[in-house]
């Protein structure tokens, strides 16, 4: 009888423990270094002109036409016979765009 070498599978923890701690390290040297870019604004409008332009999209006809088509490809999709992950994913899709600024006015 032959026998056979079966591969070691374990992985190489040592590696991926060290890539790890040097991403730890990195990470905080580089907010030290840069502090302008983690501060997120000088003020808590920061963000208003970016959410203003986002909203003005997904309410607009960009947002509409956006959902008008993942509702039309999930029909498509659903008629020829994909998966239901797919088709849901599509559905997903057009419903949370066409709800997004009632999401992110619930929230913020």
């Amino acid at each position: 009888m032959k026998k056979h070498k079966t591969q070691n599978l374990k992985t190489n923890h040592k590696s991926i423990n060290t890539k790890l701690l040097l991403a730890l390290a990195v990470i905080p040297m580089a907010a030290c270094i840069l502090p302008e870019v983690v501060v997120a604004g000088p003020s808590p409008d920061a963000f208003d002109n970016a959410l203003t332009k986002i909203a003005g999209w997904t309410n607009g006809s960009a947002g509409k036409l956006i959902t008008f088509i993942s509702l039309v490809g999930a029909a498509i999709m659903g008629v020829l016979g994909f998966s239901g992950r797919a088709i849901m994913g599509a559905i997903g899709i057009g419903v949370l765009l066409s709800a997004a600024k009632a999401i992110v006015d619930m929230i913020f």
